[in-house]
């Protein structure tokens, strides 16, 4: 299959200013979650940790982890809805 159009050029300087820019609202946003929230979501999501790792780090079973993270998602979805449309998976 040949492509009917070009590829997206994500080194084209707008395309990389307004990923630091989502970047650096998503990193605001995650800073005003509470405390517990915001470092399970941090292990979880951007250090690519699994449930398990992060339930020892954190000294909590699975289940707080993952309820934990359901509601820094849902806090961070309500921060960001003007940025992220439900197709960026957050």
């Amino acid at each position: 299959g040949e492509l009917m159009h070009d590829p997206p050029d994500f080194k084209h300087p707008g395309v990389l200013f307004e990923n630091k820019e989502k970047a650096a609202k998503l990193f605001g946003a995650i800073k005003q979650l509470p405390e517990n929230q915001q470092s399970a979501f941090i292990l979880k999501q951007v250090e690519g940790l699994s449930q398990k790792e992060v339930a020892e780090i954190l000294d909590m079973s699975e289940k707080g982890i993952e309820s934990l993270i359901q509601r820094a998602k849902a806090n961070l979805r309500k921060r960001l809805g003007d940025i992220y449309d439900k197709n960026e998976g957050l």
